[in-house]
């Protein structure tokens, strides 16, 4: 990884740069004005796979009834200091197993500050590198059994029922032994308010309201006007005599005596039947109570199971330190400064994603194995203090493998030859495996109302000749006749393509069509055989100076030769 970090890290000159262009982009290179003092901007980009492993210690506790199935296997953890020292190899997870799977019971983390270096024993290792399975220590001076404080080994405790107290049978607190209770409703007294008179042994009349007399009968009577219809005439009313109203059948003076209570204003009330009092239905009216969570046999009377000990009489503990052994990785993508911006899922696609990582660092008890370089050095360093690795505490940072390649990106911009204008290129992964991307394309040409305009203008030129139009066509031939020189040797060399883009100062005034007919003549394989127009200018001077052009671009990079001369004298016979 060192040799190819180097490798791309490699300066690059303006020279192999254009070596790079002249080799992937020929026909667009032909066109490219690049400087020897054109600034390059350069960033490096490294992708890095960091592969770490970590050690977590903890101190655990767990807290058991010490079962009859489980007495063997604890009892190889019992006898303390004495017999085990310190801390000690749990050589079988047996116990731990049993308890989870038969008793549904775990250890739970305690504070290791609680007891001196409960961390400081050797890791379990294999050909100088840590095993995934570590061994647990046990802690011999916290590991022990002990009769149950809650029942002091009796296995039973006083029944929790706030009532019972370990009473079993009681006397009902509620009846107090006689088996009955107030009536609630007719609050022991046996009678309830009658709901008919209101208590008060009569009532209203509802026929008359109360009033004792009713209006004498429509049908057989006056209607309460006192007369009734006889023929033509009216007579006085022979059912109440002329009054208009009767007396109430109903009722005396607009009063009823209430049947339902006798006129007393209560009844008996129905719950309990006149008594006054009803059966508990606390104690179901037995008048004692039989307390349903405790025992009721001689030897447990009154007790419950103990809870804790679950009735072991005796508990045990372990107190002992697990080890667990994590391997992490983490991708990143970093760079030297921000002077090239690329996206990273570009980057990715310059990458081995998945390239083989070589141990960096390796710790294991007393061996300790480095084989940093002066990259992944420094990577390693960065990422540990990202993502807070520690080398000397827990969780304590054990072995580092990583990969790194790096990408070498470049920017910097150009001048197009024929139009005039810079452009920038920006190449991914310079050394290995170049991606060349254009920021926009000079030669992508837009129809606008400008070059509709430069069209139509044209048109007239042609049909009136006019001074500007003749102007246009002569500088049309004289970029035709030189870019038939440039390309006379087969070759187009910096000087003369400075030259000629100096001489033709960009390609404004022409139009879409024909900027792309002079784009197609310089990426012409071959070029068409000169023509009469080609060489025809608006007056002999303006020929005479295409010619001292000519001349001065076949000799731009220091020499004419054979193929240059032998055309500008073929263009020059032609202008005779």
């Amino acid at each position: 990884m060192k040799e190819q970090a180097l490798k791309q890290l490699s300066p690059i000159s303006i020279d192999e740069i254009k070596k790079l262009l002249k080799a992937n982009q020929p026909d667009k290179f032909d066109k490219m004005i690049i400087t020897q003092d054109q600034e390059i901007k350069r960033t490096d980009y490294t992708f890095v796979k960091y592969k770490y492993q970590l050690v977590e210690r903890s101190l655990k506790l767990v807290k058991f009834p010490l079962y009859g199935s489980l007495k063997n296997s604890f009892g190889a953890f019992t006898g303390g200091i004495s017999k085990h020292g310190e801390k000690t190899t749990i050589e079988s997870d047996d116990l731990l197993i049993s308890l989870s799977n038969d008793y549904g019971i775990v250890s739970n983390e305690v504070d290791a500050t609680q007891i001196d270096n409960p961390f400081d024993f050797p890791f379990d290792v294999q050909d100088k590198y840590l095993l995934q399975k570590q061994s647990k220590y046990f802690h011999a001076a916290y590991t022990f059994q002990e009769t149950c404080k809650k029942c002091k080994g009796n296995k039973y405790v006083t029944c929790s029922n706030d009532e019972c107290k370990g009473r079993h049978q009681y006397t009902c607190p509620t009846c107090k032994g006689d088996r009955k209770v107030d009536c609630r409703y007719c609050e022991a007294s046996g009678m309830i308010r009658c709901n008919k008179c209101d208590a008060r042994g009569e009532y209203k009349c509802s026929k008359c309201s109360g009033k004792g007399q009713i209006k004498c009968s429509f049908i057989t009577g006056c209607g309460g006007s006192g007369k009734r219809q006889q023929g033509d005439k009216k007579v006085r009313c022979s059912k109440c005599y002329g009054k208009g109203y009767s007396s109430c059948s109903e009722c005396r003076q607009g009063i009823i005596k209430c049947e339902k209570c006798a006129t007393k204003g209560e009844i008996r009330c129905k719950d309990c039947s006149g008594k006054g009092n009803v059966d508990c239905n606390y104690c179901d009216a037995a008048g004692e109570i039989i307390c349903s969570t405790c025992y009721g046999d001689k030897e447990r009377y009154g007790m419950i199971d103990c809870s804790t000990c679950r009735t072991m009489g005796i508990m045990a503990q372990m107190l002992f330190t697990e080890t667990e052994i994590r391997n992490l990785e983490k991708d990143k993508i970093i760079s030297n400064n921000k002077s090239v911006s690329i996206d990273e899922s570009k980057l990715l696609t310059h990458v081995i994603t998945d390239g083989t990582t070589k141990l960096a660092y390796n710790k294991a008890n007393e061996h300790l194995q480095e084989a940093y370089d002066e990259f992944n050095k420094a990577y390693t360093s960065d990422l540990r203090q990202e993502l807070n690795l520690n080398k000397k505490g827990f969780p304590l940072l054990t072995r580092e493998n990583m990969y790194y390649q790096m990408i070498p990106c470049i920017s910097f911009t150009y001048k197009h030859m024929l139009t005039n204008t810079t452009h920038e290129i920006i190449i991914v992964n310079f050394w290995e495996a170049p991606e060349i991307s254009f920021s926009d394309e000079p030669e992508q040409l837009k129809q606008d109302l400008g070059s509709v305009a430069k069209s139509t203008s044209r048109l007239f030129g042609k049909l009136f000749k006019t001074k500007t139009f003749k102007t246009k066509q002569d500088r049309r031939n004289e970029i035709v006749l030189l870019i038939h020189l440039a390309k006379a040797d087969g070759k187009i060399d910096d000087q003369e393509k400075i030259f000629l883009s100096d001489l033709i100062g960009g390609l404004k005034d022409f139009t879409n069509s024909e900027k792309q007919n002079l784009f197609d003549l310089i990426d012409a394989a071959s070029l068409p055989q000169l023509i009469l127009s080609d060489v025809t200018f608006s007056r002999t001077e303006r020929s005479q100076e295409v010619l001292k052009n000519l001349k001065k671009l076949a000799a731009a990079d220091g020499e004419t030769s054979i193929k240059e001369e032998e055309l500008i004298n073929e263009i020059k016979d032609m202008m005779s």
